[in-house]
């Protein structure tokens, strides 16, 4: 009896661990921020070190690598479809989104699962 109680106790615990990773990778969760105010706020998403998702455009906004030029607390990342230098300034010291242009503080809101 102990046996067959083991043998399901760990089925479940192989079923939990397979459901919460599936759970994990359809929703993944991201450090979410409000950009700008009023009529113009966004939501916009930190995904990885690489890209933020603007969620209320659909734009993506990609790392451009100035660690190499003294920026070793920030990482920027530019709008792949802009030409006017939009873009947004992440400090990683203190885990601050910031937009370039107009520059203005975003603010966080919280970490969130989003679909894909």
């Amino acid at each position: 009896m102990k046996k067959l109680l083991s043998v399901i106790g760990v089925c479940l615990v192989l079923i939990s661990v397979a459901a919460f990773s599936w759970f994990n990778k359809e929703f993944p969760k991201y450090m979410t921020y409000e950009c700008g105010s009023g009529d113009n706020k966004e939501i916009v998403v930190r995904e990885s070190d690489d890209l933020i998702r603007n969620k209320t455009t659909g734009r993506n906004a990609y790392n451009m690598d100035f660690n190499r030029q003294g920026f070793d607390s920030v990482i920027v990342y530019m709008l792949w479809d802009s030409i006017t230098g939009e873009g947004y300034m992440y400090k990683k010291d203190t885990k601050e989104l910031e937009q370039m242009n107009p520059n203005q503080l975003c603010k966080y809101v919280s970490s969130k699962r989003h679909k894909e």
